[in-house]
């Protein structure tokens, strides 16, 4: 359903502006965010399409704040859904890819900045294995 509706073209779109609609990157990436916490079939979708080499690049190059909800995004696409025990089973795949890509620098950063949310993020996703 979520294909079918068009939304994801759209948001990818979005995080490939380099306009006055810069502004909508942050909204995308946090929809996007959204979508990548749901099922294993949603991250599949954004895990498969132009999105994912936008997301690493956004994560490297952007302001702070696109970078954090750039992190989220990458972050869900590595992780199912929790099953009984409420600990999160990982999608091995996606998080090899994502390192062998170059996110880590990322992430790093995140971990370096002074913003305490940021930083647990960053160390949330490097703790992944």
């Amino acid at each position: 359903m979520l294909m079918k509706s068009g939304v994801l073209p759209v948001l990818v779109e979005r995080l490939a502006t380099s306009n006055s609609l810069q502004l909508l990157i942050p909204e995308a990436a946090w929809v996007l965010s959204n979508i990548a916490a749901g099922s294993i079939e949603h991250k599949q979708l954004i895990y498969y399409t132009e999105a994912l080499p936008l997301l690493l690049h956004v994560l490297s190059l952007a302001p702070f704040d696109i970078r954090e909800e750039v992190a989220y995004v990458l972050g869900n696409i590595c992780v199912a859904p929790t099953e009984g025990d409420g600990k999160p089973n990982l999608i091995v795949e996606h998080l090899v890819s994502l390192v062998q890509k170059g996110c880590l620098s990322g992430f790093i950063d995140l971990v370096r900045s002074a913003d305490t949310e940021a930083a647990r993020l960053g160390l949330q996703f490097m703790e992944l294995k």
